[in-house]
């Protein structure tokens, strides 16, 4: 039996036709190995073959022992404790909105505020987390490797898609032009364009081996998302985006994909990063509204106030938050201020402080720590992963979930109002639906850890061969 013929009889054996490649080369390259030290030893080109293939071992049970470990895998754990979380995310949209009802007698429902929360809240919210449960679902199926070979020109339809569509029906609401029909829905672009993530982790992996023009080029290719993000404008998403991307580039810089010093690379990198609120502020000055100039000012004073006088009241739902946080008790409800009914009323973007309030603070850090356990689990998986392209994008997706919800707690502590809504915790209509397509997509890249290693994405779907000499 020649190589060839090992080969096909080994890999026929494996079910999952996307292994087969990548188990064909490493097959391949053990028995080239092999042969080379019997044609060291004086035998010739036919017999080193033949001795090197039979040293392998029987091909269908090698195969079959194979087919154990190249096959996808589902992380079944993970899928339960983001199922649960999501129920739980549901019975704390019920519980606030009835807190709510008991709290502020002046609300004017349609009807019963329990006939409300059943017809109005609750059953919308139930549908949107079915959605993007499937969604998540489908995507898990779906072949990530797929989305880096057109990352560069899926990006540019993307965003042209949003621009047009902002622009022809785009909703203004509150000075945000962040609402675009879609139908008899409205969703949010603010959370749409978290999809240019994994999009830049694979033109990030396409512009592998260059060099300086490569890294500034990676950089031009943010510009589409923070733009629209912009546009909106929304500083704390334009943020959360930007370290998000800066966190994707560090981590192809520090593994060497340019050729750069990284040290001096990755510095300066974070160095203009750092001076970016200062150019959101230049860039309000000059083009902006004279509101949105005094919020940035008031972030900035904000951020000083905490450190002194956090009960301060620069905005009006820092000095209710943070009396519900210190009249809170480690176990169990809490005395609740006055102007408890304020901040329940936005409960959406304040459900931590809500739970801290009710439950008890204790009750809030767990549902906190366990949002964070989900994401930093997922970034270290990924930053394990074998297949490069499925670490860049599950490291970036991993850590645009970490931002946004470190952003969540920010605002659940009364620090600086973000209000940005955080995985599991809060529901922000059709937008969520993209959340779970991340989470999906995180599924996919620990489903296929085991069948696309690295370095065959290109060759999988071209059918280039490699340079086995290499």
């Amino acid at each position: 039996m020649n190589t060839d013929e090992y080969i096909n009889t080994l890999t026929e054996q494996i079910r999952c036709k996307k292994a087969r490649h990548a188990v064909a080369e490493e097959i391949w390259a053990h028995i080239e190995d092999q042969k080379q030290e019997y044609l060291c030893e004086g035998a010739d080109e036919a017999e080193a073959e033949e001795m090197a293939v039979k040293e392998m071992g029987d091909p269908i049970e090698a195969g079959v022992a194979l087919d154990t470990i190249h096959r996808p895998k589902m992380a079944w754990g993970m899928i339960a404790l983001m199922s649960v979380l999501s129920i739980l995310g549901l019975v704390l949209q019920y519980l606030v909105h009835l807190d709510l009802s008991k709290l502020q007698d002046n609300v004017n429902y349609p009807g019963s505020p329990v006939r409300y929360i059943i017809d109005g809240i609750t059953p919308n919210t139930v549908i949107v987390v079915i959605l993007g449960l499937a969604a998540m679902i489908l995507v898990c199926y779906l072949d990530y490797s797929r989305i880096g070979l057109r990352s560069k020109e899926i990006t540019v339809f993307l965003f042209l898609a949003i621009i047009l569509w902002q622009w022809a029906a785009g909703l203004k609401v509150n000075g945000r032009q962040d609402w675009i029909p879609v139908g008899s829905i409205e969703v949010s672009i603010s959370m749409l364009i978290y999809l240019f993530i994994p999009l830049y982790a694979g033109i990030i992996y396409n512009n592998r081996g260059k060099s300086y023009m490569g890294f500034f080029e990676s950089i031009l290719w943010m510009l589409p998302a923070l733009f629209i993000s912009i546009r909106i404008p929304s500083a704390v998403t334009t943020i959360v985006l930007l370290l998000t991307f800066a966190v994707i580039l560090t981590a192809a810089v520090s593994r060497g994909w340019f050729r750069v010093s990284r040290k001096y690379t990755i510095g300066g990198m974070w160095a203009a990063i750092a001076l970016f609120p200062a150019f959101l502020y230049i860039l309000a000055k000059c083009f902006g509204n004279e509101y949105q100039i005094y919020r940035l000012q008031a972030y900035a004073g904000r951020l000083t106030q905490w450190i002194t006088n956090p009960d301060g009241n620069i905005f009006y739902l820092t000095k209710p938050v943070n009396q519900m946080l210190s009249g809170g008790r480690l176990i169990g409800a809490g005395e609740l201020p006055d102007t408890a009914a304020a901040v329940l009323g936005k409960g959406n973007y304040y459900m931590l402080t809500y739970v801290a309030a009710f439950y008890g603070i204790l009750a809030a850090a767990a549902l906190a720590g366990a949002v964070i356990f989900v994401f930093f689990r997922f970034f270290r998986i990924s930053l394990r992963q074998k297949n490069q392209l499925g670490m860049i994008m599950g490291a970036g997706c991993s850590a645009a979930f970490l931002l946004q919800t470190a952003a969540y707690i920010i605002n659940n502590l009364g620090i600086i109002p973000t209000e940005i809504n955080a995985p599991f915790i809060s529901y922000g209509g059709a937008g969520t639906v993209v959340t779970y397509i991340l989470l999906g997509l995180l599924l996919s890249i620990y489903r296929y850890q085991n069948v696309l290693p690295a370095g065959i994405l290109q060759e999988h779907y071209t059918g280039k061969p490699q340079n086995h000499s290499s």
